[in-house]
């Protein structure tokens, strides 16, 4: 069950950030190999590919190791906060110690956009994304940057 991917994933979108989601580890990369995303949210509580093995993977292809990791976890082992700064990520937020600005400021810092949403952090409490509308005409529309989110 994704309790967090999707409220995360709305409030990415609802900031002006597109976004892909998937399941677990596996696909992630598959999706990844099919379209070069400018970060990653990351778990390491994934089914079928965990996050760490990810990671390996991931550092595998030198294309990507510029690539931004944001690793979203509920694990606090010191070690294992060692053992992926290793792996070359970009931040380590405790799924129980961060909020959703944090969440914003932190991808903003790695994939900036011209004047985001700041966006409530009671989307978090919410499981389904908002429709938005598309239709509006922006005569300097930007093209939203991509964040792939596999955090679980």
């Amino acid at each position: 069950m994704a309790v967090f991917r999707e409220p995360i994933a709305a409030s990415l979108h609802l900031a002006g950030y597109d976004t892909l989601m998937t399941s677990n580890g596996r696909q992630a990369m598959e999706a990844i190999l099919k379209k070069w995303p400018d970060l990653i949210l990351l778990d390491l509580s994934m089914p079928i590919m965990d996050g760490h093995a990810f990671l390996v993977e991931l550092k595998r292809i030198p294309e990507f190791s510029d690539l931004p990791i944001i690793l979203l976890s509920a694990n606090s082992d010191r070690d294992m906060m060692i053992k992926v700064a290793k792996l070359g990520i970009s931040e380590y937020l405790l799924k129980s110690q961060f909020s959703t600005q944090e969440l914003l400021t932190r991808v903003q810092k790695y994939v900036p956009i011209e004047e985001p949403l700041t966006v409530d952090d009671e989307l978090l409490d919410e499981t389904e994304p908002e429709e938005t509308d598309d239709t509006a005409d922006d005569s300097e529309e930007q093209e939203p940057a991509t964040a792939l989110d596999s955090s679980e």
